[in-house]
């Protein structure tokens, strides 16, 4: 699910966070009073207040970057300090407000599932927090010489050492040290994002559909081959079985043969039209509580060019305007379609604030590397001006397109394509 999204100007406010943590505040209260309570009611509160903030900071580093960058380039120092300042000051209050909510947690009676969510939130938010500020000054460290520049760079590396001295202080080994590998830094990034964006994600179990449809066709054409043989069975046998001669074997061979094709091929052609309209997968979406809230689809067929669209064929080479480029390039098309079912009030009623469902799509291109040619090849060529003759290494790339069709009840919404350059060694450029 998408991250609900909340200004990082207004994260400070009670009431912007009291979506989430109004239900954390009295579980944990009920804990501490000894009373019993909702331990994953209040375990998902901690994490989506992670990524509330997350994608707060997200989005306003993303603003205050461009403010900056325009204001630096107009030359305008003040500026670009008050809009530095401003972002230093919200994300200050912002940290505090979390604090607020998450340290309730430290609580006697509290269970140790919730101490241990608060502290990957504050770790995470930590890092966060240290990881922005750092941005920042590395964006405007070139203009130090400035005094309203020079002002902004101070807070933010004190901001930036504060963050560093807290996750200390907390206990967490999550900051670099020189001279070292550093190995536990990055991984504990992972393990945190891991950990606290599993709140926003959907649990899918996967089914293998069209069974009883294939099923169906395949005892239609088993059908239809027993009739055949059957009827050459009697047919023969009132012509031949007296004698039992050498013709009534060869006709029983020859009518065993031809049932058995009229039973494959039956199921081929048969199939060929029919599995269109059978899905490969059928993926499950359930909530929280295993309920069922929709369900995906899935296709995959190849199919040759000329059988694609018209707009496919043109995006797929654009670019590529000359005939030998266009018509020289023979290729198969994978293609993959996804039919995504949401019953969209159970979402509602399970992610409170949440205004999106993020789909991900993710194209692997590892399986076409080995049939790769190398990376580089050898290119000879005669110089210009001096006449001798040179060797050059020119690099072996290959496009790979990739077109984005979605629809919304049958209509077309959107269409992107993407062109992956990659070589035997990976991707080069998209």
């Amino acid at each position: 699910m998408t991250a609900p999204r909340v200004p990082l100007s207004e994260l400070s406010r009670k009431s912007a966070v009291k979506p989430w943590a109004s239900d954390i505040k009295s579980t944990i209260d009920s804990f501490a009073s000894g009373e019993s309570g909702d331990e994953a009611v209040a375990e998902q509160g901690l994490k989506l207040l992670a990524c509330v903030f997350k994608s707060a900071v997200r989005d306003a580093h993303r603003d205050v970057s461009a403010d900056v960058s325009a204001a630096l380039a107009a030359e305008d120092w003040t500026l670009a300090g008050r809009h530095l300042e401003t972002y230093k000051d919200d994300l200050q209050t912002a940290l505090r407000r979390i604090h607020k909510v998450g340290e309730r947690s430290g609580k006697k009676g509290v269970p140790e599932i919730l101490r241990e969510s608060w502290r990957a939130v504050d770790e995470y938010a930590s890092l966060l927090a240290e990881e922005s500020a750092t941005d920042l000054v590395r964006l405007i460290t070139n203009h130090s010489d400035q005094a309203a520049i020079s002002k902004a760079i101070a807070l933010l590396q004190g901001m930036a050492v504060d963050q560093y001295h807290h996750r200390r202080a907390q206990g967490f080994r999550s900051y670099a040290k020189e001279g070292e590998r550093n190995e536990y830094l990055s991984h504990r990034w992972r393990v945190l994002k891991r950990y606290l964006s599993s709140v926003l994600y959907l649990n899918a179990t996967q089914d293998t559909p069209g069974t009883v449809a294939k099923d169906l066709i395949a005892m239609f054409a088993a059908a239809m081959a027993m009739l055949f043989a059957a009827s050459a069975t009697v047919i023969i046998a009132n012509t031949w079985a007296e004698s039992l001669s050498a013709a009534f074997i060869a006709a029983m061979v020859a009518s065993y043969v031809i049932k058995d094709r009229i039973k494959d091929l039956g199921k081929r052609h048969l199939g060929k039209h029919l599995n269109r309209y059978i899905s490969d997968h059928v993926v499950n979406i359930l909530g929280a509580d295993n309920e069922n809230l929709g369900q995906a689809e899935e296709s995959f067929h190849i199919r040759p060019r000329d059988r694609c669209d018209e707009d496919i064929r043109a995006q797929r080479m654009d670019g590529f305007k000359t005939i030998e480029a266009i018509e020289g390039r023979p290729e198969n098309v994978l293609c993959y379609s996804k039919d995504l079912t949401i019953d969209a009030d159970r979402l509602r009623q399970q992610f409170a604030g949440a205004d999106g469902l993020t789909d991900i799509v993710r194209v692997n291109f590892h399986p076409f590397l080995p049939r790769m040619d190398d990376h580089w090849e050898r290119y000879q060529y005669i110089h210009p001006e001096t006449m001798e003759l040179c060797e050059t290494k020119c690099a072996r790339v290959y496009h790979m397109n990739v077109i984005l069709r979605l629809f919304d009840h049958d209509a077309m919404i959107e269409c992107h394509r993407v062109r992956a350059v990659v070589n035997k060694k990976g991707i080069v450029r998209i």
